[in-house]
């Protein structure tokens, strides 16, 4: 009995201590019924002694204001608040067009600090802007519908910390911190949070950076690619997908970040303003755009030179550099992917990046009043510039070159020489021009030298290219280590004119997506799965245990159409079976693998 009553003491003042926490205090309100926040009747008052019904609505001056269970509450006109409690049940709705801000805590008794607080079972809908306007804290979680903006915005006040529950499915996101202080990173982990609409930019203040991601530490914060579905446009500021330079987790050796509108940097005269293709030096980012590219009014910078750009979509795509400056030390770096056109108009592609057109990809340069440019020198060791150019354009219009080489997108077939081709069209303006041809010597075969590479020029319209003449100046074929070769107004013709060398007729470019079974299976300690895609995609390759559990990423990332081979080790696993799940674009197959040790 002792004990019994010993139990009930101990209930009951854990029932006091509850009750204390949740106790009413004056001025606080809640709802009287569902109904319109900005109507009276939708709300009592706390008077210190009983619930009235209320006078004014509430606002950031009142205490708590609580929505009831079953109620829901809507908002139809600009409402700032410090701290509202959305119970189990309950739904707090922000109307478009109208504006749930969160200002910083009032610090009048009994008034706490949570900001929107939605409890379990309990429901926020946001269909026009949700603005944070306090330090850390928290974002409501809330269903993001159509339209809808999550704005970090807290004006004069001084931003610490990112706020807390970043991954969500956002619809636009919106970060306006002119007085931030510090190096902040969202954390987006790209498998619970995706962009649906635009992500901005606005300002970060002059000591500060925000970055889309980090790769933590022991913990796993990147998980995969990171969807921003509309624009991601960045003006005042400082911007870098990822800061950390620690390792990343799970296999990774990539970021991927896939941008399916424009990438658009104006940083309107602003000195400060920085867009970083990388900020952390641990592992690549890829960008992958599937709009237009755009940099004005910026610096553009990297911390690593593997980083690029990849133009992505299927059609034309633009790339403007308008006092935009390049690190000195950044190698910035551009790839044309298979059936996309870059057309840079009368840009010059400048720095010691590289730019790499893949098969089927397109470089489209405009001539006249000021010429095209492409000046990248291709510093990379691993990359190196896989492009042709015009050069010394007389004249004026438009000059497009199309890469074309047999199963991948590499600089040349090293059982060949330099087997990479091109199809060279002009405007009927341009008159006159050479070509110039870039590739890696470390890829050019002992059998290839200088005169199987024949000066080309430019005598007609479209494509009307003529052999000039014998090469005879080797010095043109000197370069800076890693910087690849220059062959200045020349055209490389592959093996067309190297004697007993036949053309590949043969294509490893599947027909349709396919998984084989592992080889050997069983097996012990590792195996090879081989599959193939018939387009380029984007390709994950995981493995799984009989409880559906992750035990292995053995590929993630972007690949053109071919067939890849990839190597599973499992000698710190038990024997069993484990599946295999490959995905690439639409397309999914599994294959069930033995482990016999």
């Amino acid at each position: 009995m002792r004990s019994m009553r010993a139990i009930f003491a101990i209930t009951g003042l854990l029932l006091i201590s509850v009750i204390a926490v949740f106790a009413q205090v004056t001025n606080d309100y809640r709802s009287a019924g569902s109904g319109n926040w900005n109507a009276i009747a939708s709300w009592q008052k706390y008077n210190g002694a009983a619930w009235i019904a209320a006078t004014v609505t509430p606002d950031s001056s009142v205490g708590k204001i609580e929505i009831l269970a079953s109620h829901t509450i809507t908002i139809t006109a600009n409402v700032v608040v410090d701290s509202v409690f959305v119970d189990s049940l309950a739904t707090l709705v922000v109307s478009a067009g109208d504006t749930v801000t969160v200002g910083p805590p009032n610090l009048g008794a009994g008034v706490g600090s949570a900001g929107i607080s939605v409890h379990g079972g309990g429901s926020m809908v946001v269909n026009g802007v949700y603005k944070h306007a306090r330090d850390a804290g928290s974002y409501p979680k809330a269903t993001w519908n159509v339209g809808s903006t999550c704005l970090t915005s807290p004006g004069s006040v001084t931003l610490i910390a990112v706020p807390n529950n970043r991954n969500q499915y956002f619809y636009n996101f919106e970060w306006n911190c002119p007085n931030q202080t510090g190096n902040l990173a969202l954390n987006f982990t790209g498998t619970t949070d995706s962009i649906r609409g635009n992500f901005v930019v606005r300002a970060t203040g002059a000591s500060g950076r925000v970055y889309l991601t980090s790769p933590g530490t022991t913990t796993q914060t990147y998980a995969g690619p990171i969807n921003i579905m509309g624009d991601l446009i960045m003006y005042n500021g400082q911007f870098g997908a990822h800061g950390s330079s620690s390792a990343l987790q799970g296999g990774l050796t990539n970021y991927q970040i896939n941008v399916f509108g424009n990438l658009t940097v104006n940083g309107s005269g602003s000195t400060t303003s920085w867009w970083a293709m990388q900020r952390g030096s641990v592992g690549p980012v890829y960008w992958y755009v599937h709009g237009n590219v755009s940099f004005s009014s910026c610096s553009l910078t990297t911390s690593n030179n593997g980083a690029k750009i990849v133009f992505a979509k299927s059609g034309t795509q633009t790339l403007t550099l308008s006092t935009a400056t390049i690190g000195t030390s950044s190698a910035f770096s551009y790839e044309v992917a298979n059936g996309s056109t870059l057309d840079i108009g009368a840009n010059t592609l400048s720095g010691t990046g590289v730019l790499v057109v893949d098969n089927g990809g397109s470089l489209k340069t405009t001539y006249g009043t000021s010429n095209g440019s492409v000046t990248c020198t291709g510093t990379n060791s691993t990359l190196y510039n896989n492009y042709a150019i015009a050069t010394g354009i007389a004249g004026s219009g438009t000059v497009t070159i199309t890469a074309s080489t047999p199963a991948n997108s590499h600089l040349s077939d090293v059982t060949k020489a330099l087997q990479r081709y091109w199809t060279v069209t002009a405007d009927a303006g341009i008159t006159s021009a050479g070509l110039q041809f870039h590739y890696d010597p470390a890829e050019v075969p002992a059998s290839a030298s200088e005169p199987h590479f024949v000066p080309m020029w430019y005598t007609g319209t479209g494509t009307a290219w003529a052999q000039e003449g014998p090469f005879t100046n080797v010095t043109t074929a000197v370069a800076a280590t890693n910087a690849g070769i220059n062959i200045n107004g020349v055209w490389a013709l592959g093996d067309q004119i190297l004697t007993g060398v036949k053309s590949q007729t043969t294509s490893t470019i599947p027909k349709s997506f396919f998984v084989n079974q592992n080889y050997p299976n069983p097996f012990n300690p590792s195996t090879i799965i081989t599959y193939g895609i018939p387009k380029a995609s984007y390709v994950t390759v995981k493995v799984y245990n009989l409880m559906g559990q992750q035990v292995a990423t053995l590929f993630s990332g972007h690949q053109e159409a071919g067939t890849y081979p990839v190597t599973f080790k499992a000698d710190h696993l038990s024997s069993g079976a484990y599946f295999c799940r490959i995905e690439a674009g639409q397309s999914v197959d599994v294959k069930r693998m033995i482990l016999m040790k």
